[in-house]
């Protein structure tokens, strides 16, 4: 699971080629709203990184999502109530507190995505993985026999292609489960350990669409704060212009 760069600086301005009224007052607004987005951003950085990982149980990543919203909104409360009268600098400034909230908008649908997915962790994929594992042993020990079933779960098995792409893997069981519930099957062992198997499948499924509605808002996230280089880079533009 990724997310987009880290947010950049704003910079702080200090020398101006205006008229002495304007450029303090430009001076003075552009720095107010620097000191804010900057403050703000350091503390964002981190908990940006360590939403990054690779490898981050949903408890951990649910308090830095809550954490870096709570920074997001607060740093586009607070610059939104800078007083400003310079000309030109307003728009810039509501494209940056802009940003800002749908990053956070973003991140709180991965929040709500997270508390839907309860207890799903790295261990419980593992674990899930391998009762699968079990489950398809056990469903080929009831067709030791040789039962006439076994053909028709073959053929189902059969079906499923051999290499899929890591995005269509939960495509492919959910039909590969739906394929099982309709065969009729009539050997006692073997419908057993079918039910066993398609339990097991619909578990996984699931799992791998908890983590497929992850990576979707992790990517709202992204595409909330991709221009945000564009923006901060035209408001220090502004701010430098003589």
């Amino acid at each position: 699971m990724k997310l987009a760069a880290p947010l950049a600086l704003l910079l702080s301005m200090t020398v101006l080629s205006l008229p002495a009224c304007d450029q303090a007052k430009k001076v003075k607004e552009c720095n107010q709203v620097a000191d804010i987005a900057n403050a703000a951003v350091t503390e964002m950085h981190k908990k940006e990184a360590e939403m990054r990982g690779e490898t981050h149980e949903p408890e951990a990543l649910a308090k830095d999502a809550k954490a870096f919203i709570a920074l997001a909104e607060k740093a586009s409360k607070d610059i939104a109530g800078v007083d400003i009268s310079t000309e030109g600098l307003r728009p810039h400034v509501t494209a940056y507190t802009t940003m800002l909230d749908n990053a956070a908008a973003a991140t709180k649908a991965l929040l709500a995505e997270l508390e839907k997915a309860g207890a799903l962790s790295e261990e419980r994929l593992a674990a899930t993985q391998k009762s699968l594992e079990e489950a398809q042993e056990g469903l080929g020990k009831a067709c030791e026999g040789g039962a006439a079933d076994c053909e028709k779960i073959g053929a189902v098995m059969d079906k499923m292609p051999d290499n899929p792409g890591d995005d269509e893997i939960g495509a492919m069981l959910k039909t590969h489960a739906a394929d099982m519930k309709a065969l009729a099957l009539e050997d006692a062992a073997v419908k057993e350990a079918s039910a066993a198997y398609v339990k097991v499948v619909d578990e996984y499924v699931e799992l791998i669409a908890m983590a497929e509605r992850l990576d979707a808002s992790v990517k709202k996230i992204d595409a909330a704060v991709e221009k945000e280089d564009e923006i901060v880079a035209a408001i220090n533009a502004f701010c430098s212009a003589s």
